[in-house]
């Protein structure tokens, strides 16, 4: 669920791409760590 209209402070050393792809890099980065722990407690990793 997206909400529209919050902020969120991401500090970041990449300063020569726009704050959109910045923004969706870590969107998808934090589906891939979802992920992760999903898939980890699948296999009951610790």
């Amino acid at each position: 669920m997206s909400r529209q209209g919050e902020t969120i402070l991401i500090t970041t050393d990449i300063l020569d791409v726009p704050p959109e792809i910045i923004a969706l890099i870590y969107k998808h980065r934090w589906a891939i760590e979802i992920f992760f722990r999903f898939f980890k407690h699948v296999l009951g990793c610790r």
